[in-house]
């Protein structure tokens, strides 16, 4: 769980001993985690854009383009 949420061993068995319930332990220090970048909110526009071009793909190559869209999906993120 230390590994997941990004924080020390130390702090998660602190947590456990406090709680009592690794369920709420998981969810605090879920809620605490911090993110290395923004997430940026989806838009209808970038939606429909992904899946058109999911759509419009064929070839050896089209896997590429339902992971990873060569256009952002929303605003750009910013760094934290």
């Amino acid at each position: 769980m230390a590994k997941a949420s990004g924080h020390e061993q130390r702090r998660v068995k602190e947590e456990l001993k406090r709680q009592g319930d690794l369920g709420l332990v998981a969810m605090s220090l879920r809620q605490s985690q911090r993110m290395l970048l923004a997430t940026r909110p989806l838009t209808v526009r970038g939606v429909m854009m992904a899946m058109k071009a999911v759509a419009r793909a064929e070839g050896k190559d089209s896997t590429k383009v339902s992971t990873s869209p060569p256009f952002p999906i929303g605003p750009p993120t910013a760094p934290l």
